[in-house]
This record gives structure tokens, C-alpha cells and sequence, in this order.
């Protein structure tokens, strides 16, 4: 299984790699910090929502998504509690992944999976949450008042998603240049390089954002 370590730089390959179980290691000096910064936020407010929802977005990038939010939680500034890293490292190791509905608010849904809420695939099937966490050896998680605030309105699985198309892109740029239309390909690129530009922008942009240290494989 592969084993990336937080903090540290989050590639599109890794974020690719996450349809499959990913084995992440939060390294205790972040631990210390996620710990330090959970204790300096209030610990009221309400719990999430309950209730099921339809299976939605892609696997591949729920899970993407998961290890993203992973990442940023590592650097220890969110105010998440270090049970809310260990809920997600535990459920990237397996096949669960939450059922998003849609992208409204999909980190907090995704938190609502990881507490038994709603549902969830394991190994593919849908099930309620709960169920699919007793199938992957996983215990409901129950998130603080502070972990839910920092579940709910981020931008990850934007990133997360910015991330695995400009991955795809340019590997379909490279099958393509390697085939028979390569001559074309070149040809073209020479005359116009806006393609290239656009996946040039697309990575220097995730390339400024902090829990993305590099792009690319």
C-alpha cells in the first residue's frame, strides 16, 4: 500500500491514488499542532445533519477529496481535532467512501458519512454510512463543535478536482503526442500553445496554494 506523509507536498498523483486505499502518516509534530489549535476554539455549536442521500459524486474524487482536506488539517491552523485526522487516515486505508449528493457543501457531508450519517460505498456497494463503516472496521466518528466548522464550507474537493483534471489533461496530451496523431499534435502546439498555457496555469495556480506543494507524478 502506498504511504505519503503529512505534512508535506500533496501531488495529483497522490490525489489519483486515493480511488484506492492510501495509507497516510500525520507526523507527530503536526499532531501536536492540530492538537494545540483544537484547544484554542470553542468547543459549542450544533452537530451535523442527519438523514440519507443519494449516491452523487464520483468515488475517485470523494476520496481525492478526503486526502486534500487531510492535508490541510496536517498543518495543524483549522482547529479539527487530531480524532478528526485519525477518522480520515483510518478511512483512506480502506475502500469507504462517503455518498456525496452534490457540491454544495461536500466536506461536510463527507464528515457526516465518517459519523455513521447518511450513506456510504464500501467495495463499491452503497450502504447507510453506518453500516459501511462496520463493514470497513471503522467506528463512527463524533466530531467536536470545532471539527464540524472545520468540515463545512471549505474549498477542497474544488482543488481536489482542479487537481485530477489537469492530471488528466495532460496525460491525455501525452497518449495523444505518442500516437499517431503526434505529427498533428506538435504541429499545432506550435502554432497555438493556449492548451498548454491553460495546463501551465492550472498547475502554477494549486502550486501557490499551501497544502499543494507540487503538482504532477
Amino acid at each position: 500500500m502506498n504511504r505519503l506523509q503529512l505534512p508535506g507536498r500533496l501531488t495529483t498523483a497522490w490525489l489519483e491514488a486515493a480511488a484506492r486505499p492510501v495509507e497516510v502518516v500525520v507526523a507527530t509534530r503536526a499532531r501536536d499542532r492540530i492538537a494545540a489549535s483544537h484547544s484554542a476554539w470553542p468547543q459549542d455549536g450544533r452537530g451535523p445533519a442527519d438523514g440519507l442521500i443519494d449516491q452523487g459524486l464520483p468515488v475517485h474524487l470523494v476520496r481525492a477529496t478526503m486526502l486534500a482536506h487531510l492535508a490541510w488539517l496536517s498543518e495543524g491552523t483549522s482547529g479539527a481535532s487530531p480524532d478528526s485526522v485519525d477518522a480520515l487516515t483510518a478511512a483512506l486505508r480502506t475502500t469507504f467512501a462517503p455518498a456525496v449528493a452534490s457540491t454544495v457543501d461536500p466536506v461536510a457531508e463527507i464528515l457526516q458519512a465518517l459519523s455513521g450519517n447518511g450513506q456510504a460505498y464500501f467495495d463499491g456497494k452503497v450502504l447507510a454510512a453506518n453500516e459501511a463503516l462496520r463493514l470497513a472496521g471503522l467506528r463512527p466518528f463524533e466530531p467536536t463543535s470545532a471539527d464540524i466548522r472545520a468540515f463545512t464550507g471549505t474549498a477542497t474537493m474544488m482543488v481536489a478536482a482542479a487537481a485530477l483534471h489537469a492530471a488528466r489533461l495532460r496525460e491525455v496530451l501525452v497518449c495523444a503526442l505518442e500516437g499517431s496523431g503526434r505529427a498533428v499534435l506538435v504541429a499545432e502546439l506550435s502554432r497555438s500553445s493556449e492548451l498548454a498555457d491553460a495546463i501551465e496555469r492550472i498547475e502554477q495556480v494549486l502550486l501557490e496554494l499551501p497544502t499543494f506543494g507540487a503538482v504532477g507524478a
